[in-house]
């Protein structure tokens, strides 16, 4: 297992690849997930967004905690609900499928209407509110599993059907593919 810190110099760069290629996971610490997508923009930066991605697909277990949870799915919340009620949305590292988008310290910061909205604005059919203390443990893209204190919920559409569901630790849901 290493852990994620931002490699600035193309130097740091390649042992992080080299690294990487001899992790059996890796993990993202908080902090600020603009700052760590940023990373991947600096020179040589594409190089480790690119190790990293296959690493992934190489079946490296991936971890991330509050920002290194929000980077997971491919459409990232950035920041709070804005004066003109738009939720900022950046690029995240697209780990979970594309139709899911994800929120941290849900409860805790009281951030449904945040993760409604970017759910909306996104796209995306699935949103996935994850308390503080709690994880979702995700298998095959799809499994997924909660471990921790707290709950999950799920927020499907789909057509004109709107759902949600709360999962505690132990729970297990699956993520459909649309």
């Amino acid at each position: 297992m290493i852990s994620m810190t931002a490699p600035q110099s193309i130097t740091e760069q390649y042992d992080f690849v080299r690294n990487l290629q001899q992790a059996t996971g890796v993990f993202f610490s908080g902090g600020d997930q603009s700052l760590i997508m940023d990373t991947f923009h600096i020179p040589g930066g594409s190089m480790v967004q690119r190790a990293l991605v296959e690493a992934y697909h190489n079946g490296i277990v991936f971890g991330g905690t509050s920002a290194g949870t929000a980077i997971m799915s491919r459409n990232m919340i950035t920041g709070s609900i804005q004066d003109d009620g738009q939720v900022p949305i950046g690029i995240g590292l697209g780990f979970l499928p594309p139709h899911v988008i994800v929120d941290q310290h849900f409860s805790q910061r009281d951030r449904e209407a945040r993760l409604l909205r970017a759910k909306t604005q996104s796209g995306t059919k699935i949103a996935i509110g994850i308390d503080e203390d709690t994880a979702i443990i995700v298998r095959n893209k799809s499994e997924i599993r909660v471990d921790g204190d707290h709950s999950v919920r799920i927020y499907r559409e789909l057509g004109n059907i709107y759902t949600e569901k709360k999962l505690k630790a132990g729970d297990t849901w699956t993520i459909p593919y649309n």
